[in-house]
């Protein structure tokens, strides 16, 4: 069987093309993301939908064009949505998007409005709680700005939006729906009262898909009719594709960063529950500073080097040498890390302690992995329940691009630790989810380590 696995990350686009019996990646290509469109406000994060989807379908016919297609799936980010209505060009509104968190006129910001009508419980049955990442809140926060688009338009997430374009059919995945906020988990559908009460009641939404390993649809390409299967989480495929077992918490340090574990029960609790494959969750601790955090201080360093030299450097090559210095504490210089708005920590991070002797950047950055390593060290427990964490699974890019990180962290946490299989443990995951649907079965073993090569 030959799949195309299409991943659509918040730094790259990445797409290959999965053989089952050759247990093989046997074509792969990457584009850069796509640029956030301009926008007075800096807490909007927007991206056009129609240049992304001109992008997939480009991807997915030159592929076509050269190589026997069995099916088509989606690795996508999730949390963020489009929202299409007559009036409104078609932009995808991403995880990165926090207008929830501006204040409108009375001083009272909508996230904070939201908290004030939509309580805890309410919001448990999402296995989410409100957050300035959140689709839901950023979606009441669009339709009450001064121009708002019409409240009776078309909400899709951004895999199936690429799926109604590819198809006709507008249905996503439940990993893709849930962390919108407007689904009840246990009962696998969207949740009626809470998209009443935000008004949403004249919004058509997407159908979640009732069987997670059928298509939904079929789109011609290369002169072939191709099933296109649900959108999956992006995490859910990573963890898919890093083979964890429930005695595992997975540490995935991407872009953002999330701590996930593995359960076959939905609890409620101080974490996320999101749905995973097969009728079973994965309870998530999220906003966790990862690789966009630490991003914020190499673009300070371009910055800097650029205005003084008028030299641009690449963060590769800044990264290689940032690690050869770092030293084996951070010289008491601190570094709070959560640069970026979750709901406790809404007012950005810190460096502090400095003094004549410490403001380095080897201190600067081991500072900043050592507060890193605390706050996950801090969380996991978290997510223990009964059962004991015997072991530390670290994927994602930057767990792969800096070890250093994931030492720290695996020191602080006092657990034995591994990477994931392969580099890019997405593609892993679609190759399991490709397995899953040769054999219409469910997901391998993972004790079977069966993994691309």
């Amino acid at each position: 069987m030959n799949t195309l696995g299409i991943d659509i990350g918040s730094s790259y686009i990445k797409a290959g093309v999965i053989s089952t019996g050759r247990e093989a990646l046997i074509q792969q290509t990457n584009f850069p993301a796509l640029p956030k469109l301009p926008s007075a406000n800096p807490l909007v994060y927007e991206l056009d939908a129609e240049e992304l989807y001109n992008t997939i379908h480009n991807i997915i016919h030159t592929t076509a064009a050269s190589v026997p297609l069995d099916g088509i799936l989606f690795s996508t980010q999730m949390h963020g949505f489009v929202y299409r209505t007559k009036s409104r060009p078609d932009h995808y509104i991403s995880w990165q998007d926090s207008r929830c968190t501006s204040p409108q006129k009375n001083g009272i910001s909508v996230l904070d409005k939201l908290k004030a009508f939509i309580s805890k419980e309410e919001m448990w049955v999402s296995g989410v709680q409100l957050k300035p990442s959140l689709g839901m809140c950023n979606l009441y926060a669009l339709l009450q700005e001064e121009d708002a688009p019409s409240d009776d338009g078309t909400l899709f997430t951004l895999g199936s939006y690429l799926i109604w374009r590819l198809t006709g059919n507008n249905i996503c995945h439940i990993t893709n729906a849930a962390p919108l906020g407007l689904v009840n988990i246990p009962e696998k559908n969207w949740n009626k009262p809470v998209i009443d009460a935000l008004g949403f009641s004249k919004i058509t939404f997407p159908d979640i898909a009732s069987e997670e390993f059928n298509p939904a649809g079929y789109c011609f390409a290369g002169g072939q009719k191709i099933p296109v299967y649900p959108d999956y989480g992006d995490q859910q495929v990573s963890i898919a594709g890093a083979c964890a077992t429930p005695d595992d918490a997975v540490i995935n340090i991407a872009t953002a960063c999330q701590l996930s574990r593995n359960t076959q029960i939905f609890i409620p609790g101080s974490y996320e529950i999101r749905p995973y494959f097969e009728q079973t969750y994965i309870n998530t601790i999220s906003n966790m500073p990862g690789g966009r955090n630490l991003s914020v201080l190499i673009q300070f360093l371009k910055e800097t080097v650029q205005l003084f030299t008028g030299k641009q450097l690449e963060e590769s090559d800044m990264w290689d040498i940032i690690n050869k210095t770092l030293e084996p504490d951070s010289g008491s210089l601190k570094a709070e890390m959560y640069f970026y708005p979750t709901n406790e920590h809404l007012s950005g991070g810190k460096i502090s302690h400095i003094m004549p002797n410490n403001f380095h950047i080897s201190n600067l950055f081991q500072a900043a992995y050592e507060h890193i390593a605390e706050e996950y060290a801090k969380n996991l427990p978290l997510l223990e329940g009964n059962s004991r964490i015997k072991r530390l699974i670290f994927s994602g890019g930057v767990s792969w691009k800096n070890m250093q990180l994931i030492e720290t962290a695996a020191q602080r946490i006092e657990l034995p630790y591994k990477r994931s299989p392969i580099p890019d443990e997405t593609f892993n995951g679609l190759y399991r989810l490709s397995l899953a649907i040769e054999h219409k079965g469910g997901l391998p073993d993972a004790s079977l380590k069966r993994t691309l090569e």
